[in-house]
């Protein structure tokens, strides 16, 4: 049976059929990797042209809803995620978006922060001693970032168990950072964001391919006092991963 969209709306034909596909993806619930119908069978069954059924598809593509493989077909993407410019911590994230999240030490050791790092922190002199982390993180056991962290000794000490691998798969960094005897509070932070593509290293702990689009994250938080406790670097993936902020017009609240 047909199923017809209303053309005397003013909401355009593919927008239409862009939110009557969408509807259809959740009653038949389908899956990350499902095909969808084939471009002639929806253009049959709801009785419009080729040309309106890849303008939806395309603003379906557009959103990350859907994947366009030449000579394939259709196919479902994974969930998006939004990464939010607050000072939450990667598991409050996910948790929010009502995905999973895990996490994987790659590295962890004490050893000198590089200059950029240095100055970021506002270290000076001979006081360059860091605890550096290299962490997958995972949401619904899938890789979507790498997360590069510099923790200055001077706050957390050089080899506490409280950011032990285990504690460090087990909770969120934030959580450990707050728990006793370490008890660094965050207050406050700068976040910067940039595209870049995957390195061979990125892309094989992604799952991707080296080339493919990666979001990438400075972060820089500190404490009330002002003092910064943290930098980090967030590389995501740029296919699953989109930055999301609010803004408002200045003089309107």
């Amino acid at each position: 049976m047909m199923n017809r969209l209303d053309r005397r709306q003013a909401l355009p034909l593919y927008v239409q059929l862009k939110e009557a596909l969408l509807d259809e993806i959740r009653d038949d619930g389908l899956q990350p990797g499902d095909r969808l119908a084939t471009e002639g069978e929806i253009e049959d069954r709801f009785g419009v042209s080729r040309t309106t059924v890849r303008l939806a598809l395309q603003a379906l593509a557009q959103d990350g809803v859907v994947e366009r493989i030449q000579g394939k077909g259709t196919f479902l993407c994974p969930p998006q995620i939004s990464h939010r410019p607050a000072l939450t911590s990667f598991t409050e994230n996910m948790l929010s978006q009502g995905l999973t999240p895990s996490r994987r030490v790659l590295e962890m050791e004490t050893r000198d922060a590089p200059d950029p790092v240095l100055s970021a922190l506002r270290m000076r002199g001979s006081d360059r001693r860091c605890r550096f982390l290299r962490r997958l993180l995972l949401a619904d056991g899938d890789p979507v970032a790498v997360a590069e962290t510099w923790l200055p000794v001077r706050f957390v000490g050089e080899e506490h168990e409280t950011l032990s691998r285990e504690a460090l798969e087990e909770h969120s960094l934030y959580e450990l950072l707050a728990q006793s005897p370490i008890a660094l509070e965050l207050a406050s932070g700068v976040e910067t964001s940039r595209a870049a593509l995957a390195d061979a290293d990125i892309a094989g702990l992604l799952r991707s391919s080296q080339g493919d689009p990666v979001l990438i994250v400075d972060r820089i938080s500190s404490d009330p006092a002002g003092r910064v406790v943290e930098v980090s670097r967030l590389i995501f993936d740029g296919v699953r991963y989109r930055y999301r902020t609010e803004v408002t017009r200045p003089g309107n609240g």
